[in-house]
């Protein structure tokens, strides 16, 4: 029976007439011991089922905004406290200062990028720059060279010595070891 109706152990395990609690528990009305002041009379000495069980009515009520606006103000304009609208806008103020020091520092490093990147690119430039001409030397030293071996009478052609320095002529250079000559040893390699 306990375990069909959830009935709490205090009232299972107790001598209590279970007519009386079926009763009960079924829509039957309990009637409780009250005194003339609304107060509930309980004598713990007795095992009555009705000194051992109150009865709580559940009322819902609703109300009418309308009805109760017409009468009170429902607004609650007395918990506004005017310091703390006013640290409000300081702290928006602040906020906004913090941005915008934000963004001038942001500007500053931006033109500092600018800058940086100006600079690396004119420095790529000279580079370059050096680099053609350390080419271009190399290859007026080449011709000279190659001209003087030819009035010396050691080829004929410029195709007769040997691209790398000091541009002997190709059959002494077969004998020696070429592959550790550069023949351009100031062009860079492109990438």
């Amino acid at each position: 029976m306990s375990q069909q109706n959830n009935i709490p152990d205090y009232l299972d395990n107790r001598n209590f007439d279970q007519t009386e609690l079926s009763n009960l528990l079924s829509g039957t009305s309990a009637t409780e011991h009250i005194d003339e002041n609304g107060n509930q009379l309980v004598d713990m000495n007795t095992e009555d089922l009705s000194n051992n069980i109150s009865v709580v009515k559940q009322n819902i009520t609703e109300f009418s905004n309308n009805k109760i606006e017409q009468n009170y103000d429902t607004s609650f304009n007395e918990l506004i406290n005017e310091s703390d609208f006013n640290n409000n806008l300081m702290i928006e103020d602040d906020i906004k200062q913090l941005s915008e020091d934000q963004l001038k520092r942001e500007g500053v490093l931006e033109n500092q990028l600018d800058e940086l990147s100006k600079v690396l690119e004119r420095e790529s430039h000279r580079n370059i720059k050096i680099q053609e001409d350390a080419e271009t030397n190399y290859k007026a030293m080449k011709n000279v060279i190659v001209e003087q071996r030819i009035k010396n009478g050691e080829g004929v052609d410029e195709t007769d010595f040997s691209d790398a320095f000091p541009f002997l002529p190709k059959s002494e250079t077969n004998s020696n070891d070429e592959t550790s000559l550069n023949p351009s040893p100031y062009a860079v390699e492109p990438t």
